[in-house]
């Protein structure tokens, strides 16, 4: 049965070099490995070689690299891994960017974010900006000297060691200290702003010292997370997107005037203080036209802004609100659109990808769910589980989705019209075949239910003929449901006030009146209770009323 056997990963074992390299990684601190290895080098090394180690070997990894020690050989694999992705992130290139965005944003290794693009986009900046100012502030004020100029300065710097006679400037000296004057008046001028776009990248001051690892650009509007869980956020406010900060409440004037409850914009980015729980760290964030997901460390999901799971993207969602993919799985990767979003769902025991959830809307199949164009909640991609893909890493744009699986193999989920057609038509056949089963369930519970009914209305009816007779006087309603003796005078009904022997009638099954809901009054009134165990399936009597009561409001 040796196909049966799993068949164990290719892990790559570091040799030469690479090894010492590997070792280094593993055995000294983060700090003094920081540059240790090139984007090279980190491509042909295998992380995987860390499930090689022993136990005792994975616990001195983690205890040099600052990490806990505690947990088995799984939790230690998984907390090194980590470790080495986000330092191995840390040393390459990052594209940070968005799908429908006029600025870009990019953050060294020494934690400095720099942004460019139009002027009128969510960048960061005052409205009053300089670009000569912020240009001389990110690249100093030598930047621009090329070397002519640098041998110009060595010779001013070799003649003015020389002795002099006399110390009066030249003709020509006075003609540059004007046009110093005239440049730095200049500079005066450009320092008060302007309207160019920022086509060189400049520093984002105010995000410069916060650690940022990872920036989200929307449309109108951007967030920011750092490596302690912080997260800030800038831009337009109109669907109260960037959270629920006391800077972005509307004063009492424009609330009592405002039709459609909106924010405050904030051109410069916001620490969020009141937004989330002190003690909730946000891992990633990401965003949308309109709308903001948040990831926490406990894997689960947030979101606030424009309404993200509603049909009706007019509407507007005012407060945080917590969105559940699943009860008990993790999100570890999410990715936001114009009307869509994407999940990718992490499901113990695995390590490296999940399965794939989408909701909002996708007219030319975006949402990867068949001929379904709106999903007001996250569903299951099932063609990923069909050809058995795990997702590690999902990208989103307005009309497609690109998915890389565990394999480093690139899906598109969007597809074509003619595709389209196909599944929707499919998805009519399934609905009708659907609701044919639905209908023949429908009728068997329904007889199922009127059985036990009559078998209860044939209990009802011997009993009350055998101990409680009708009166033949009484025959309107419930005057007398039936021989009960008076107090006073045993020989009189209590009901009617009639005598015993005027109570001779019976209660007939075929009588229309006689039916489940009358005899239920009779008992009610006699104060009686009657034992059905004999009926037969007496117990689904409740369950089966409940089912049908469903299918007929799903009908409805």
């Amino acid at each position: 049965m040796a196909f049966l056997r799993r068949k164990k990963p290719n892990i790559r074992v570091p040799t030469g070099r690479d090894a010492v390299n590997f070792r280094k990684l593993l055995f000294l601190s983060v700090k003094e490995t920081e540059d240790l290895l090139s984007p090279s080098a980190w491509d042909r090394l295998d992380l995987r070689c860390v499930t090689l180690l022993k136990t005792k070997m994975l616990r001195a990894a983690c205890i040099a690299r600052g990490l806990l020690k505690k947990g088995g050989k799984r939790t230690l694999v998984q907390r090194l891994m980590a470790s080495l992705a986000d330092q191995r992130s840390a040393g390459t290139e990052r594209s940070l960017k968005g799908f429908d965005s006029d600025v870009a944003f990019a953050v060294s290794r020494t934690g400095d974010v720099y942004v460019w693009g139009k002027r009128t986009g969510p960048t960061g900046l005052p409205s009053n900006a300089s670009l000569a100012a912020l240009t001389k502030q990110t690249y100093g004020h030598d930047s621009d000297l090329d070397s002519s100029d640098e041998e110009g300065a060595e010779a001013v710097a070799k003649t003015s060691s020389s002795p002099t006679k006399t110390e009066t400037p030249l003709p020509h000296d006075r003609g540059d200290e004007e046009g110093d004057d005239e440049v730095a008046n200049s500079d005066e001028e450009e320092a008060e702003g302007g309207d160019e776009d920022f086509v060189d990248p400049v520093k984002l001051a105010s995000l410069c010292a916060e650690g940022v690892n990872s920036i989200a650009v929307g449309r109108v509007h951007c967030c920011a997370t750092t490596k302690d869980g912080d997260v800030f956020t800038w831009g337009h406010n109109d669907h109260c997107q960037l959270g629920s900060e006391p800077v972005h409440n509307l004063t009492e004037a424009l609330s009592k005037k405002a039709q459609v409850r909106y924010g405050v914009d904030c051109l410069q980015p916001q620490l969020w203080e009141r937004t989330v729980a002190e003690a909730c760290v946000i891992t990633s964030v990401n965003v949308g036209t309109n709308h903001t997901f948040a990831i926490t460390a406990a894997g689960e999901m947030l979101g606030f802004g424009a309404t993200f799971n509603t049909t009706d993207h007019s509407s507007l969602a005012r407060s945080i609100a917590k969105l559940h993919v699943s009860q008990t799985d993790i999100i570890v990767e999410l990715a936001c659109a114009c009307w869509h979003s994407v999940a990718v769902v992490l499901i113990p025991p695995l390590l490296k990808g999940g399965v794939v959830y989408t909701w909002g809307s996708g007219r030319l199949g975006q949402l990867a769910q068949g001929g379904a164009q709106i999903s007001t909640t996250p569903r299951l991609v099932t063609d990923f589980l069909t050809t058995h893909a795990l997702i590690k890493k999902v990208c989103v744009g307005m009309y497609h989705n690109v998915a890389l699986s565990v394999d480093d193999e690139v899906l598109n989920s969007a597809l074509c019209p003619e595709e389209l057609a196909r599944r929707k038509h499919e998805q009519l056949q399934q609905v009708e075949s659907i609701a044919r089963q639905s209908n023949l369930v429908l009728g068997e519970k329904q007889q199922q239910l009127e059985t036990i009914q009559q078998g209860k209305q044939s209990v009802m009816v011997a009993y009350l003929n055998a101990h409680f007779p009708k009166c033949s006087i009484c025959t309107t309603g419930l005057i007398c449901p039936g021989f009960q003796q008076d107090n006073d005078n045993p020989t009189l009904c209590r009901h009617c006030m009639h005598e015993s022997r005027k109570h001779q009638d019976r209660h007939k099954e075929r009588d229309r009146t006689v039916t489940l809901a009358y005899l239920t009054d009779v008992v009610a009134k006699l104060g009686i209770t009657i034992d059905f165990s004999d009926v037969p399936d007496i117990e689904l009597e409740e369950d089966l009323e409940a089912e049908l009561d469903e299918l007929e409001e799903l009908e409805e």
